[in-house]
């Protein structure tokens, strides 16, 4: 949307809230960062079909819990 020559937005100058991407330290990791959520794990996941499972997914679980 052009704005007329001479505009200037309401908010020019002002603190809006919003954080910048960089706000969180570069070299720090988050404290979940690879920690399990359980609350969704495993049977508690909105995707988890119990005996309905296809045969392709079934392995694919099977050969990433087991390598």
């Amino acid at each position: 949307m052009a704005h007329p020559i001479g505009h200037i937005p309401w908010n020019k100058g002002l603190k809006t809230g919003l954080v910048p991407r960089s706000a969180f330290k570069k070299g720090h990791t988050p404290a979940t960062k690879g920690k399990k959520n359980l609350k969704i794990a495993d049977e508690k996941h909105w995707a988890w079909k119990g005996a309905k499972v296809k045969y392709r997914a079934l392995h694919q679980w099977i050969s990433h819990k087991q390598g």
